[in-house]
């Protein structure tokens, strides 16, 4: 079931979209920025980062770092998709692929199991 977004729920933090939810949890949405460097906060404006949407860094081929908090506990489908070979992510990628974005995460990144 795909949610409704409403634009006063939209907050946007040093290039990063992030939706306000009202159970005071917050998804990132996207990426406007052009830092190569990308640190997802913990908290957006009170709100807990649980979720990157999918496609939420679609084509965003300058970023080649990232660093998911341990908030996260959802990635979205194709959320690094078209971002070309990344060279480092601070992430526990056991539960990023617990959160279904094994493949996606390997290739972008480099890692294997």
């Amino acid at each position: 079931m795909s949610e409704i977004l409403k634009r006063d729920k939209l907050y946007s933090y040093n290039g990063i979209v992030f939706y306000l939810r009202d159970d005071n949890t917050a998804v990132l949405r996207g990426y406007t920025g052009k830092d190569s460097y990308v640190h997802i906060p913990n908290t957006a404006k009170g709100h807990t980062v649980t979720e990157i949407a999918d496609r939420a860094f679609q084509d965003c081929t300058h970023v080649t770092n990232v660093y998911i908090p341990d908030s996260i506990t959802q990635i979205g489908q194709d959320a690094f998709q078209n971002c070309g070979r990344k060279e480092t992510v601070d992430a526990d990628l056991a539960r990023a692929y617990a959160a279904g974005s094994r493949r996606e995460l390997e290739d972008m990144f480099g890692y294997g199991y």
